[in-house]
């Protein structure tokens, strides 16, 4: 959708017909970017999800080139900034 109020709008399909829909602020897009650009530049990626199903709280982590490494997108759905509809 573009830039509105000064927010990147984005919906993207999820499967079995769900949403994600996406604010991303000029802070977070660039976040991202970075985070994709040093991906293309690792030699390697890993990625570990712990999820507490009593607490529903799941953290992931990412690693590139065995370095903490943060993750924006994770960030910004604790902000808000996601919106998941349909599950």
């Amino acid at each position: 959708m573009g830039l509105v109020n000064g927010k990147c709008i984005y919906t993207e399909e999820m499967p079995n017909n769900n949403k994600m829909n996406c604010e991303h602020t000029e802070i977070f897009r660039k976040a991202v970017a970075q985070t994709y650009k040093d991906f293309k530049k690792s030699d390697s990626f890993e990625l570990s999800v712990t999820t507490d199903l009593k607490n529903r709280e799941t953290v992931i982590e990412n690693k590139i080139n065995s370095q903490e490494h943060g993750n924006p997108a994770q960030e910004a759905i604790k902000k808000g900034l996601y919106n998941f509809s349909g599950y």
